[in-house]
């Protein structure tokens, strides 16, 4: 009986189960909290609770982790080193990364010499990125997709000189953009040490429970799975994996295939298109935090909504998100004394309408608590008393004014604290506004209660007013993001779209437009999926509003560890084919660039390239029972008179598919069947003039 572990360490909690493969079954789950930046102890706390004598059956592991992308948007990559052969003054000026050096080498976009790799160039320019200290090197040759020989012959000679982890940009990503390119590459280097490091630690915490002896994979941002042996060396795949686990897992969990995937955490709210039972793939690549990278991943739209998501008062008006806090109400349940604090503090807001200074420019129901004991030198002197007061336990904002001797609660300086990790805020959060309703109430109930009055005191409303505030503005905002995610709208900021129709019926829907304007009534078909733990709570709401279908499967709160443990191992590679003008036809391979007299010529070239460079991808990667499509489309124009479209290029991808090595307890290593599949398409003669340009 195949039994996979599916682990998933997502912003707030860390979610495993143990899986049967043959039944299509949760046999056992568990969650423990995420503990960032390492996760290793968030990862051992959920497989500690699961049930040994069935965790010991298990025949693989798969696990999806936040670590990539949080360690690119808090910019915790470890400082990798960027050569880029052929970039000129505007293009290099437009990569960001830094160190970064420039050497000659360039080829034209059909992938001919145009200067050759300067090579002395290249050895000073790696010799100074190394005396920097840098972790790894990054190589991109403006025009590698098209030849990659520059950078092939690069990394020849970087690995003369040193044994750090060196990364060809076209190994990484296929995309013709060179800034995205080299940005991409730069990131796969720098979080190369960080992966590694985490990979070793989780490694140990199997082999800890007896599991040492199993494959382990890691999860890529589409959602199929990678032996941790390519991981170490292809983190950046790693990037929104998440998002993509949820969507998968509730496809399974679900068996629906098409809808929408809202997969509501403690942190933030993800939203997928499932198509066909996977999620819709982002066009361009991704953006995280202020780099772009080129990555197959899941078009997730993604809204700063959770559980533990911020309710606050600040100038008078109430808020919901981005930021994060610990629920007042589980901070209760662990002590006491604080929840004693926010009744002192509600009481005296209660007879003197203020406990006095400037407590009405701040957030009546913050707290803090200390995470950790040892502090950074640079701190100030404000930020020493604030670690020494909290050192007994967590404060009010006004209790910790009160105990560092400082009258102005709101010039308390927390940020670089919290920052640090140093501390951690607490805070009303719809969490606690479940636990005031009844709805959800596993920890204190009167803390949560005592924090929805001061909220209510500020407002100068009832708690009650609150509680249907903090509802309202939760589904107006998910609401929104779902019509935004299932019309592809991605780009809130844009002013064209206040004047979109998705834009108007959002409007309709939430009732912001006047009682005597355009009215319609909306039925959404496909049905909204949700998966998270609060997903009930927060969802059944906005699928009234939408005149949808809500679906919550059962297995919901661990979706996205089911979306790992059951997932597939998957290897694609492309090629482009072109006519010269000469008549020949140009075949541009990951590998090298090929002429050839004929079309047939050219995609018999590909396959012969592809499909090897595919069969030992998913070897690597670690598949078996696998199978191997070829898809060629020819790319053409529709002439008047003229019997057959005129052909201007061809793209021939391989994609290979199979299960993880121990989903059937054996390896097979005999050779894939190749399925050919070949189709026309033509778009037109703009759309050839705009491809022809590239």
């Amino acid at each position: 009986m195949p039994i996979a572990l599916g682990l998933d360490a997502g912003g707030t909690y860390t979610d495993a189960v143990l899986y049967d493969l043959a039944e299509d079954r949760i046999l056992a789950s568990a969650k423990a909290p995420t503990t960032p930046p390492s996760y290793v102890e968030g990862v051992a706390g959920a497989i500690a609770g699961l049930p040994a004598a069935i965790r010991s059956k298990a025949t693989y592991a798969a696990l999806s982790t936040t670590l990539a992308t949080n360690a690119i948007v808090e910019g915790r990559h470890a400082p990798a080193g960027l050569v880029l052969i052929g970039y000129d003054a505007f293009e290099a000026r437009e990569v960001r990364w830094q160190p970064k050096r420039v050497v000659g080498g360039r080829h034209t976009i059909r992938g001919v010499e145009s200067e050759p790799l300067d090579e002395m160039g290249l050895r000073v320019a790696l010799t100074e990125l190394l005396e920097e200290g840098v972790s790894g090197i990054a190589i991109s040759s403006v025009l590698s997709v098209r030849n990659p020989e520059h950078e092939l012959r690069a990394a020849e000679i970087a690995k003369e000189l040193t044994e750090l982890p060196i990364v060809c940009g076209h190994e990484v990503v296929g995309v013709l953009n060179a800034l995205v390119r080299a940005e991409t590459a730069a990131l796969n280097a720098g979080l190369i040490p960080i992966v590694q490091q985490f990979l070793h630690a989780v490694e140990g915490v199997l082999s800890e429970v007896g599991l040492s002896a199993i494959p382990c994979f890691m999860v890529t941002g589409d959602g199929s799975l990678m032996a941790t042996r390519v991981a170490r060396l292809k983190p950046v795949e790693t990037i929104l994996s998440g998002p993509a686990c949820s969507a998968l897992g509730a496809a399974r969990l679900s068996g629906v295939a098409e809808g929408i995937v809202v997969d509501v955490g403690g942190t933030t709210t993800d939203i997928a298109v499932l198509r066909g039972g996977r999620p819709s793939m982002a066009p361009g690549g991704v953006s995280v935090g202020e780099w772009r990278a080129g990555v197959r991943s899941a078009d997730v739209c993604t809204r700063g909504l959770g559980g533990d998501s911020s309710v606050a008062v600040q100038n008078g008006k109430l808020t919901v998100g981005p930021q994060r806090v610990i629920p007042v109400s589980y901070a209760g349940y662990k002590c006491a004394a604080l929840r004693e604090e926010y009744r002192r503090l509600l009481e005296r807001v209660s007879s003197d309408g203020s406990p006095g200074g400037d407590w009405r420019l701040t957030n009546p129901t913050d707290a803090f608590l200390r995470l950790q004991s040892e502090a950074r030198s640079a701190l100030e002197d404000q930020e020493k008393a604030i670690l020494d007061a909290l050192e007994s336990g967590p404060k009010t904002r006004w209790g910790l004014a009160k105990a560092v001797g400082y009258p102005h609660q709101s010039l308390l300086r927390t940020e670089r604290l919290e920052r640090w990790r140093l501390i951690q805020r607490v805070g009303l959060t719809p969490t606690d506004i479940w636990h005031v309703t009844g709805q959800f109430e596993p920890w204190d109930k009167e803390s949560a209660r005592i924090a929805t009055e001061l909220a209510a005191a500020r407002l100068g409303v009832s708690a009650e007013d609150v509680v249907a505030r903090v509802e309202e503005l939760a589904t107006q905002m998910l609401t929104r993001q779902v019509m935004h995610a299932y019309f592809g709208v991605r780009d809130e900021g844009n002013h064209r779209s206040a004047h979109t129709l998705e834009s108007h019926l959002t409007k309709i829907v939430l009732r912001e437009v006047p009682r005597n304007g355009l009215g319609a009534s909306l039925n959404l078909r496909p049905p909204i999926i949700g998966v998270g733990a609060p997903a009930h709570l927060f969802l059944s709401p906005v699928s009234d509003r939408l005149g949808g279908t809500f679906v919550l499967p059962e297995g919901a709160p661990v979706a996205n560890a089911v979306g790992a443990a059951t997932g597939a191992v998957v290897a694609t590679a492309s090629a482009l084919l072109r006519p010269e003008e000469n008549g020949s036809i140009v075949c541009y391979t990951p590998e090298k660039r090929v002429s050839t007299a004929d079309r047939e010529g050219a995609i018999a070239v590909a396959q012969d390239v592809l499909v090897p460079l595919v069969r030992e991808e998913l070897r690597k990667k670690g598949a078996v029972a696998a199978s191997v499509t070829v898809r060629v489309e020819h790319f053409g124009a529709e002439v008047k008179d003229v019997p057959d479209p005129i052909w201007w290029e061809s793209t021939v991808t391989v994609r290979g598919m199979g299960h993880p090595f121990g989903a059937d307890g054996n390896m097979d290593d005999g050779l894939p069947d190749v399925v050919l599949q070949e189709e026309w398409v033509t778009p037109g003669l703009k759309e050839a003039e705009r491809r022809l340009a590239v």
